[in-house]
């Protein structure tokens, strides 16, 4: 798994990360106009802003395996 880096070194090309932000984990991404972070909730960007101090990769989802019929 990865480490926590700084929040200057993260990736502002749209794609989901996890912050760590004011004490807690939020999955964000950065905003297309370079506003700021916007976290996700329930699967859907939510129109609030997060300041974070460190970032790291999202862990790859658990491989799914679909059972014989």
């Amino acid at each position: 798994m990865s480490k926590w880096q700084p929040l200057e070194t993260a990736p502002k090309d749209g794609r989901e990360i996890l912050l760590f932000a004011q004490g807690i984990q939020v999955v964000a991404h950065w905003d297309e106009f370079g506003r700021g972070w916007v976290m996700r909730e329930r699967g859907k960007p939510k129109d609030q802003w997060v300041f974070a101090s460190h970032w790291m990769p999202l862990p790859e989802p658990p491989a799914t395996e679909v059972p014989d019929a």
